[in-house]
């Protein structure tokens, strides 16, 4: 690992860059985020209306989270995702805990997000965040973690 740096950027943002991101990040995400989305409407979406953290490594982004601070309470993560070859390196945390700060500097009550309910690795990874399981719909999990 080279220089590792963390971005946040307030909307509107890039909108190439996280669908490049996206794009190569595709099979990460349970089920394929092309399966669900699509991804260059997403991306556009996204860049107009939600926050984005990156974290890059010597410049090259390897992990991105989309989030919804625009509600009076609590943030919504509508994307998170660290590249394939940089998981289980502290990256995920750290790329958590920038969001995490984010929304406790703006008084935040909670963060919540929905994980695939088969997305084990996911849902281990919110857990040890601190995020615990608030509810169950068809095949989502919806998590919530509590700032105050």
């Amino acid at each position: 690992m080279n220089e590792i740096k963390t971005e946040h950027i307030i909307p509107p943002s890039d909108t190439i860059r996280l669908f490049t991101f996206l794009k190569e990040s595709d099979s990460i995400f349970q089920p394929k985020l092309s399966e669900r989305v699509n991804i260059k409407q997403y991306s556009e979406k996204l860049a107009e209306r939600a926050e984005l953290f990156y974290v890059l490594d010597g410049g090259k982004d390897i992990a991105n989270c989309a989030v919804y601070m625009n509600r009076d309470d609590i943030c919504f993560i509508s994307s998170f995702a660290v590249a394939q070859n940089m998981q289980r390196n502290g990256i995920g945390t750290r790329l958590m805990r920038a969001v995490i700060s984010e929304g406790i500097k703006r008084n935040k009550s909670s963060i919540e997000l929905d994980v695939y309910a088969c997305n084990q690795a996911g849902i281990r990874f919110y857990l040890s965040q601190g995020f615990q399981k608030k509810a169950e719909k068809e095949k989502w999990l919806r998590m919530s973690l509590d700032l105050k």
